[in-house]
C-alpha cells in the first residue's frame, strides 16, 4: 500500500512544506510541497535526509534504567519515586529542567514546564540564554515587551535589506525574518528592485548572493551602526516617526553618544573602506526605509545586545517599522490587535527575576535560570534531578568538562529524546520518544518572526517502543501528584488529540491552523498596532541609558588581532547532524593571512586558544574569511568550541560571548 502525507519539517524554524511517500507503513521518501504557500516546494539537505536518519541507528528505540532496558512502567515509577524522595529532602527546587529546540513543537515543551511550575521548583533551564537573549532584552529595552520584534517578508515592505550576522542561505531565517524558502525569496526580492548588503567577516553563501558585501573585523558590527544611526540622525531619518514616536529627551541623548563614532574612527575599527561606509549610508539614504537583519551571531559578540538595540535604532528613526511600506509586527492572537492597550512594560533598565542560589552575583531572566549556572547549581547541591528534553548542555554551554562532570553527580538525569546520542548514554532514565515524522505539531511561533501557524500529521507511527513526549511528561507528572494535560487522560487520549487540546490554549484562530494543516493558516497582523497598544506611551524607549552607557564604554576597547567567527552547516541545526555522512567535525576555518602568518596548510592539526581554554581540530584555508577571523561551527562534542568560551556571561542578558573574542593560533604535531 502506498500514500503520500503532507507535513511540515521541524528540523529547523523554516518549516518547510513537505511531501511524504509511505509504502506499507514505511518512510520512503520525502520531497518539496510545491504548492506550499511559504515554502513553495523548496528543501535542503537536512529536510531530505528524513527518511535515512529516521530509520538510522542512532535512534533510540527502547527505554532504559542506568543503561539497561526496562518497561515504561519500571523506567517512570522509578524515575517518580526517586525525584519524591529528593523534593522531600531538599524541596521542589532540587528537580531541574532543560529544554531547547528539538522538542519545541512536539506536544511536550509545554506540560514539561507546566510540570516544573506544578512542583514549584523555578529551576528552568533553555537556550534562551544561549542564542537568542540579547534580542529579547534590547526589545524589552526598547519597547518594554521582551518578545515583541518586528519581521520582515521580502515580498513586501522596504526595499533595502542589511544582514548582519546572519546567512539565510545556510541556517533559515531567524527571528525578525521570514523563514521558509528565504534564498529563493530573496531573489524575488532582488529581481522586483530590492537591494540586499550583507555585513559578514566570511563571504558566505548569501554573501555571494547580495548586492554588496562588506567584511568587518568580527565583533565590530556596533561601530558601524553607530556611525550609520549618528549620520542619519543628522541627515536621513523620519521627521514624523522621530517628533510623534520618539522621546526629545532620548533623541538628543542619542545624538551625544553617537557622536563620537567617526567615519575615520569606525573605518579603522572595522576594518572597512571608508568608501564602502558611505556607500551604504547612501542606500540608506536613497531607499528611505530599511530593514536590518540580524541572525544569532549577532547577539553573539561582546557586546550583542548593544548591536541588537542600534540595529533597532536606525529601523525605528527611519520609520521603517510598524508602518506602511515598513516592517510589520505579528500577533499572537487576534486580541493582541483588537484587544486593549498592553498594561504591563518591563522597568526602564530591564526586568529581572530571582537568579540562582548558588550565583547571588547573577539575577534570573524571563522566569528562567542562566544556563551557564547549571553546573553551579548541581556541584553546590541546589540541584539534584535533571530532565533534560530536546537539547545537550554538553554542546552549548561553556566549559563541557565540567558540565560533564556536574551531570555525573546528579542523582536522577532524566533524558526525552528521539535519539541515542552522548546524554542519553549519560543518563539515569532513558526515555525514548517521538521524533518529526512520528508526531502531531503545533507550529505556532509569531513572535519569532514565523507568519503562518500549521498543524503537521505524524507521517507513520513511533517505532520501536518509543512515545509521544507529553505522554512521557504526563505520566511522570501523574506518578508526582500533578495533571499537565487539563484533564486529559495520557493512556486513552491519542497523539491528535492532545496537540489540539494544547494549541487551542496557545492561540485563538487555532481551528483556523487545522483546517489548513500542513499549508496552514497566517498569523493575524497589521499596520498601527504596535504603536496604538504596545509601545509604553505611544513612545519606542530609543535611547535606554543602561546601552548608552555600554556603546560609549566599548569606544575605547581594543580589536585587534584574531577573532572567533561562530558559525553553523548547512547539513546540521547545533547539536544535531542530520544529512548522512555528516557526522565528522567539519574542519577549522583560517583566512589566507593567518595560514601565512602562522605557516599552516589546509590539513593541519591547530589548536584555537582564548584566555578560558583551547580546542583543536583540522585547519581548512578558507579563501572566504576576512584577515582577522578564526570560524568555527557550534554543536560538535569533540571539537567544542565551547572550550574557549568565558563562562561568566553578560550580565544583562546573562549569555555567554560566543563570537568576536580574541583567539590565538598555532599549529600542532599530530
Amino acid at each position: 500500500m502506498v500514500e503520500t502525507v503532507r507535513f511540515n519539517c521541524e528540523l529547523c524554524m523554516s518549516m518547510c512544506g513537505m511531501i511524504a511517500t509511505v509504502e506499507d507503513g514505511r518512510l520512503v521518501n520525502v520531497i518539496g510541497d510545491r504548492e506550499h504557500p511559504a515554502s513553495a516546494g523548496y528543501t535542503c539537505s537536512k529536510g531530505r535526509a528524513l527518511p535515512e536518519r529516521h530509520y538510522g541507528d542512532q535512534r533510540l528505540d527502547f527505554p532504559r534504567l542506568h543503561g539497561e532496558r526496562v518497561t515504561w512502567d519500571a523506567l517512570l515509577d522509578d524515575a517518580a519515586g526517586r525525584i519524591q524522595q529528593l523534593i522531600a529532602q531538599g524541596g521542589p527546587n532540587s528537580v531541574a529542567g532543560y529544554y531547547a529546540t528539538g522538542q519545541a513543537f512536539s506536544g511536550g515543551a509545554y506540560p514539561m514546564l507546566d510540570l516544573l511550575e506544578q512542583l514549584g521548583s523555578n529551576q528552568v533551564y533553555s537556550p534562551m540564554t544561549l542564542d537568542v537573549a540579547p534580542r529579547l532584552r534590547a526589545a524589552e529595552l526598547v519597547t518594554g515587551i521582551p518578545f515583541l520584534h518586528p519581521s520582515w517578508f521580502p515580498e513586501e515592505g522596504p526595499t533595502l535589506c542589511v544582514m548582519l550576522g546572519t546567512n539565510p542561505s545556510t541556517s533559515g531565517g531567524w527571528i525578525g525574518s521570514a523563514r521558509s524558502n528565504l534564498p529563493q525569496r530573496l531573489r524575488g526580492f532582488q529581481a522586483r528592485g530590492g537591494e540586499v548588503w550583507v555585513v559578514d567577516p566570511r563571504r558566505t553563501t548569501s554573501a555571494e548572493r547580495a548586492d554588496r558585501h562588506v567584511a568587518p573585523r568580527p565583533g565590530t558590527d556596533i561601530f558601524l551602526l553607530a556611525w550609520l544611526l549618528r549620520e542619519l540622525l543628522d541627515e536621513g531619518y523620519d521627521a514624523h516617526e522621530v517628533a510623534s514616536a520618539c522621546d526629545p529627551a532620548d533623541v538628543e541623548r542619542l545624538r551625544a553618544t553617537v557622536a563620537p563614532f567617526t567615519l575615520d574612527v569606525v573605518a579603522a575599527r572595522t576594518d572597512l573602506a571608508a568608501d564602502d561606509l558611505i556607500e551604504l549610508l547612501a542606500a540608506i539614504r536613497r531607499h528611505g526605509k530599511v530593514v536590518v537583519l540580524g541572525g544569532t551571531c549577532l547577539g553573539f559578540q561582546p557586546e550583542g545586545v548593544v548591536a541588537e538595540w542600534l540595529a533597532l535604532a536606525i529601523m525605528i528613526v527611519t520609520g521603517s517599522l510598524d508602518v506602511e511600506g515598513g516592517l510589520k509586527y505579528l500577533a499572537a492572537d487576534n486580541g493582541m490587535l483588537d484587544g486593549p492597550a498592553w498594561a504591563f512594560h518591563a522597568p526602564e533598565d530591564g526586568s529581572v527575576s530571582p537568579g540562582p542560589a548558588s550565583r547571588p552575583d547573577l539575577d534570573g531572566m524571563l522566569g528562567q535560570f542562566p544556563s551557564v549556572t547549571l553546573p553551579d547549581e548541581i556541584e553546590s547541591g541546589q540541584v539534584r534531578a535533571l530532565i533534560v528534553f530536546g537539547g545537550s548542555p554538553l554542546t552549548s554551554v561553556p566549559d563541557p568538562d565540567r558540565m560533564r562532570a556536574a551531570l555525573a553527580k546528579l542523582d536522577v538525569l532524566v533524558v526525552i529524546d528521539p535519539f541515542d546520542v552522548e546524554m542519553t548514554k549519560m543518563a539515569t532514565h532513558a526515555m525514548p520518544c517521538a521524533w518529526v515524522t512520528e508526531r502531531t505539531s503545533f507550529i505556532h511561533e509569531p513572535l519569532q518572526g514565523i507568519d503562518r501557524s500549521y498543524l503537521s500529521p505524524a507521517v507513520v507511527p513511533p517505532g520501536g517502543e518509543r512515545q509521544q513526549s507529553w505522554w512521557i511528561i504526563a505520566q511522570l507528572a501523574r506518578r508526582l501528584g500533578k495533571d499537565v494535560l487539563d484533564g486529559l487522560d495520557p493512556d486513552t487520549s491519542d497523539d491528535d488529540t492532545v496537540v489540539r487540546h494544547l494549541a487551542r490554549a496557545r492561540a485563538d484562530f487555532a481551528e483556523e491552523v487545522f483546517a489548513g494543516g500542513s499549508h496552514g493558516a497566517p498569523v493575524p497582523t497589521g499596520i498601527g498596532w504596535v504603536h496604538e497598544k504596545m509601545l509604553p506611551g505611544g513612545r519606542w524607549r530609543l535611547a535606554p541609558r543602561v546601552l548608552l552607557d555600554r556603546l560609549t564604554a566599548a569606544l575605547p576597547q581594543e580589536s585587534g588581532g584574531l577573532r572567533l567567527v561562530a558559525g553553523r552547516r548547512m547539513k546540521s541545526l547545533n547539536s544535531r547532524v542530520y544529512a548522512q555522512g555528516s557526522d565528522e567535525a567539519p574542519p577549522i576555518g583560517i583566512s589566507a593571512a593567518a595560514a601565512r602568518d602562522h605557516a599552516i596548510t589546509s590539513g593541519d592539526l591547530v589548536r584555537v586558544s582564548s584566555a578560558s581554554g583551547a580546542v583543536e581540530g583540522r585547519a581548512e584555508v578558507d579563501a572566504a574569511l576576512g584577515d582577522a577571523a578564526v570560524y568555527i561551527n557550534h554543536g560538535w562534542l569533540e571539537q567544542n568550541v565551547n572550550r574557549i568560551i568565558d563562562r561568566m556571561p553578560d550580565t544583562l542578558t546573562l549569555q555567554p560571548v560566543f563570537t568576536g573574542i580574541p583567539v590565538t593560533l598555532e599549529r600542532v604535531e599530530a
